[in-house]
């Protein structure tokens, strides 16, 4: 249960005894009998260990070296120290704080939008140098610098989701706009290519946030700034018409010189043609991640050596347009 008590702080004479000022909220899940310091975010007190701090971090280690006046803010007799940091953000470092190991060994797709912020953000802001290192990780791996961990990172999620059906949504998270307004925040260059191309493939609605959701004194990084947001509609209209041109093959019925079997071969084609693109629509297909594999072309319609030439064919022109994605997402300016 939440518990608000009021603060012992030394008063001055023309201070109202009821203005309410030191009700704070007991954090359930931060709220420790032994704890010798409480940290204040927002009306949330979290009663913790100063020694848990310190070791984490220098700025704590240094504040908490400072001597104390004597008339100093306690509360249930521990020193209080106010953040400005929002109380949500401070359960999830602490979180990491009393429980690192298990936080930071989950598997990524259980790691959520909000606690990677909120890691990255105070990591940084507090040198809790691991934490700030461990989240850049876990970032550069969800957008990764490579095609070949593109691919990797797409069919463990394909997996991951398949067996846990009931997942937490990045996406629906904005967890993609949030990555890309920390790239840029924090300066983690590497990431924005991939993070840009995640951000290119979602729906507009899900896109442009609208600003009346969000406090306007408030940094939400769940906005995309203006010339981020033009950017990514602009690479997202190249990328479309990239991922159309990946089925010209269909309509040219090219084979393999090496092919087994000339007349199943180009019969399958003309299927993948008429069905797959025109009855299930070409729209659809286009709906898939840009610059995923084809997962169409199996070996119930290609023989193998269909199959390696289309792939070999693919995969050259995915790797090309991967080398542009810093040119369509105008990275490369200074």
């Amino acid at each position: 249960m939440a518990d608000t008590r009021r603060t012992k702080r030394a008063r001055s004479d023309t201070e109202d005894e009821g203005d309410g000022e030191g009700d704070y909220v007991h954090s359930e899940d931060f709220w420790y009998a032994d704890g010798n310091i409480v940290l204040v975010a927002q009306r949330t007190a979290f009663r913790i260990h100063q020694g848990v701090l310190a070791r984490k971090s220098s700025i704590f280690e240094d504040m908490f070296k400072m001597p104390q006046p004597e008339n100093a803010e306690t509360y249930e007799d521990c020193p209080i120290v106010h953040v400005s940091d929002t109380a949500e953000d401070m359960e999830q470092v602490l979180a990491v704080l009393y429980d690192g190991d298990s936080l930071l060994n989950m598997p990524l797709e259980e790691v959520t939008p909000a606690a990677i912020s909120a890691w990255l953000r105070l990591g940084t802001k507090y040198q809790l140098d691991r934490l700030r290192d461990e989240t850049i990780r876990m970032l550069k791996a969800r957008y990764p610098s490579t095609l070949q961990a593109y691919d990797a990172l797409l069919e463990r999620s394909r997996q991951y989701a398949i067996k846990e059906a009931n997942h937490r949504n990045w996406v629906q998270e904005d967890g993609d706009i949030i990555a890309l307004n920390l790239a840029r925040k924090f300066g983690l260059h590497t990431i924005l290519p991939a993070a840009f191309l995640a951000c290119s493939q979602l729906r507009i609605e899900a896109l442009i946030l609208d600003p009346s959701s969000s406090s306007p004194d408030d940094e939400d990084l769940r906005i995309l700034s203006t010339a981020d947001l033009r950017i990514c509609l602009s690479g997202r209209e190249q990328l479309f018409q990239f991922q159309s041109n990946r089925y010209n093959f269909v309509f040219v019925p090219t084979i393999s010189d090496d092919c087994e079997s000339p007349g199943d071969c180009k019969a399958s084609l003309k299927v993948v043609r008429d069905v797959i693109l025109f009855e299930e629509s070409l729209a659809a297909q286009l709906e898939g991640p840009f610059l995923e594999e084809f997962r169409w072309m199996d070996t119930d319609r290609f023989c193998g050596a269909c199959i390696e030439f289309y792939t070999d064919i693919d995969d050259r022109a995915r790797g090309k347009q991967w080398r542009r994605l810093r040119s369509v997402f105008k990275l490369d300016k200074k």
